[in-house]
Parts: C-alpha cells; sequence; structure tokens
C-alpha cells in the first residue's frame, strides 16, 4: 500500500501551520504527518499540539532541550523517524492539493526504479499574482548520466520542495541528506547529489499539486551574493573537488557568475559582467574552481 510520511518543518508559523496542517491530513496516503518544531516562540508549537490531540496521524518531535537549529537539521530529524515507505516535504506556510499524491501513486507503482517523482507546483505572490514553479518537461533519458547532464546543461528547476516525493530508502543511503551549512539552496544541493545516480520520474506536470506561497517572511527572499557563494562551496565540498565531472564544473562557473552580477543594477552591466566573467574563467576552471572552494570554505568557515 502506498502511504507516505510527511515531513514539516515549524518556526513561528502560527499565522499558517495550522491550514497547512489540515491541507495533508485530509489526503488517504498519508500515513504519517511529522511535524519538527524548530524552538517556535510564537504560538505554533501549541497550535499543533491542538489539532494532534483530535489527529492521530501526527506526530510531533523537537531538537534537544527546543533548541533552534534551522530548517535542514529538521527534515533530516523527521527523515531518522519516519515510518512510511515514502517520504515528502511541506514548509509550514504552503499547502498540499488534493491530488498531491494521485500520480505519485501510479509512477511508483509502475515503474520499481523509480527513486524520486517531481510534480510541478504553484507560486502564489502576496500582490495575488501566480504561476507555475518546477519544470512541466518529462525529464526522463536513456540513463541517470544523460538526465543529470540535461538538466544541469539547461539549469532546470525539477521541482519545488513541495512536489517532490521520494522513496526513503534513497535518502536513507545518503551519506549525508540536508545539509546543516545551508539555510538557502538547500534543497537544491541535496536534489543535485541525488541526480547524480538516480533519474527523477515525472509525476503530474499538467497543473500544480501544491501551492508555495512567497511573502516577506520567506527564507529565500534573503538569497544574495554570499548565499549563492556558500551553496556552490558546499555543493563542492559533498561531491569532492576531485569529484566533479566536467559539466559539473560548467554548472559551477556559472552559478558564480550568476552570483556576482546579479546584484548589479543596469541591465546591460550585469549582462556583460556575466558573460565576460565566463569567458575569462572557464579556460582555467579546474584551478580556478579549486581556489575559490578552498578561499570559500575559509571564508565562510564551513569545515
Amino acid at each position: 500500500m502506498f502511504k507516505v510520511s510527511v515531513i514539516i518543518p515549524v518556526y513561528n508559523r502560527k499565522e499558517f501551520i495550522g491550514r497547512t496542517i489540515l491541507s495533508v491530513l485530509r489526503l488517504k496516503q498519508v500515513g504519517e504527518i511529522l511535524i519538527i518544531d524548530d524552538g517556535s516562540t510564537d504560538g505554533s508549537l501549541e497550535i499543533c499540539k491542538k489539532i494532534k490531540h483530535r489527529e492521530e496521524k501526527i506526530r510531533i518531535l523537537r531538537h534537544p532541550n527546543g533548541i533552534n537549529r534551522g530548517v535542514s537539521a529538521s527534515r533530516n530529524l523527521g527523515i531518522r523517524n519516519a515510518s512510511y515507505e515514502y517520504i515528502s516535504f511541506l514548509d509550514s506556510d504552503d499547502l498540499y492539493h488534493s491530488d498531491r499524491f494521485t500520480y505519485d501513486e501510479e509512477v511508483f507503482g509502475e515503474n520499481r526504479d523509480a527513486k524520486v517523482v517531481y510534480s510541478l507546483a504553484k507560486i502564489k505572490y502576496e500582490n495575488g499574482n501566480e504561476g507555475n514553479f518546477g519544470t512541466n518537461e518529462n525529464l526522463i533519458r536513456a540513463n541517470s548520466d544523460s538526465f543529470y547532464e540535461y538538466v544541469l546543461e539547461n539549469d532546470i528547476s525539477i521541482g519545488h520542495i513541495s512536489s517532490v516525493t521520494f522513496r526513503k530508502t534513497i535518502l536513507d543511503s545518503m551519506p549525508k541528506c540536508f545539509d546543516n551549512r545551508l539555510s538557502l539552496h538547500e534543497d537544491t544541493e541535496l536534489w543535485h547529489r541525488i541526480s547524480r545516480k538516480y533519474q527523477f520520474y515525472p509525476g503530474k506536470l499538467s497543473s500544480a499539486v501544491s501551492t508555495y506561497y512567497s511573502h516577506s517572511d520567506n527564507t529565500i527572499k534573503k538569497r544574495s551574493r554570499k548565499s549563492g557563494f556558500i551553496f556552490i562551496v558546499v555543493l563542492i565540498d559533498n561531491i569532492g573537488l576531485n569529484n566533479l565531472k566536467n559539466i559539473e564544473k560548467k554548472y559551477i562557473i556559472y552559478h558564480i557568475g550568476r552570483a556576482i552580477s546579479n546584484p548589479i543594477r543596469p541591465h546591460l552591466l550585469r549582462k556583460l559582467v556575466f558573460h565576460g566573467f565566463q569567458f575569462l574563467v572557464y579556460p582555467i576552471n579546474t584551478w580556478f574552481i579549486s581556489m575559490f572552494y578552498n578561499w570559500g570554505m575559509k571564508h565562510y568557515r564551513l569545515k
């Protein structure tokens, strides 16, 4: 039987957490909801406890002494305590749609080799505008190597964290799941490491299975040159400097260039810096990446 452990990290989300949990409870494929309280101080934990009192599917976990350890450590705690064969994630201010797992159940049932299934998500802005998040393209290729190369070469965002489902065995087999050094891009970094070995199978791509709410309190709003650099350094560290494939080196140079140029406001100057950086650095990419990695590990104290 297809049953999913849904992991929801919570930190000071009292205005959203109730509706988030209710969007999960209505789904028949959900075997349990693991709420990871990350040291909330605004009453979020009390709201979760009230709902848990009447819903046996809910389990509430906390870090030792109730401290705040961040979203990566919270999701990892959920993974370690999950009871079911499949795992999905949901942020504490987002929602699952009624068909969140309908296609996933079919894909996993028909493809024993499938380790991960991705679907389309919706992003909803504070002004009421909406758009799609993730790709609606079927990414399956002849093998995992060509899949990974295609994703990197086209800089594809495979899926929002709320619209990707994993077999628990694949997460259990990872030396490290979400990296605690990252407070941004931690899902993208993990997706890359998984994509090196396994293809992501398409679920529902015609319309969204979850909604991501974009508002001023989102962590992603804190993106910066620094967060972009740290993401790249941690990715290199987890893959291994000497294990990088040529396509990964190209991807790294591309994203360092983006991190450098994105804060530049004049559009023409931004493009000039972005393309000029790649042109100058790519011929010496092995040396540059090694230098950048060693600088970043020391500068950001990532060891």
